[in-house]
């Protein structure tokens, strides 16, 4: 059985090792992006399985990403992550019914 792959995009470099060593632990392969428009020439180059995407980055945030991806993916399974709210951009991914938002906090 191959190996399935988990593309994981944040601009915060400490999250990013974090969830990748939480992936990897679970026997998954981690695919690293720090930005969307990384995101979008990893998941070209990979097809991973599963994408969880931070949605406030630069060069190109995730809401465009997802976009991007979606165009040429339309089946790809995307979990979106913030810890803003863009309810106007939020409207649009939230059409499309097999994507889930996850809304980052932190603890003090």
């Amino acid at each position: 059985m191959e190996k399935q792959n988990i593309l994981l995009v944040d601009d915060d470099a400490d999250l990013l090792k974090v969830m990748s060593e939480v992936i990897t632990t679970l026997g998954y392969g981690a695919i690293l992006a720090s930005n969307g428009q990384e995101a979008v020439l990893q998941f070209e180059k990979h097809i991973p399985n599963l994408v969880f995407m931070d949605v406030k980055m630069p060069i190109l945030d995730g809401f465009d990403a997802f976009f991007r991806i979606r165009s040429k993916f339309p089946n790809a399974n995307i979990i979106m992550m913030t810890g803003f709210a863009d309810h106007a951009r939020w409207k649009e991914v939230k059409s499309s019914l097999r994507h889930l938002f996850i809304r980052k906090t932190m603890a003090y």
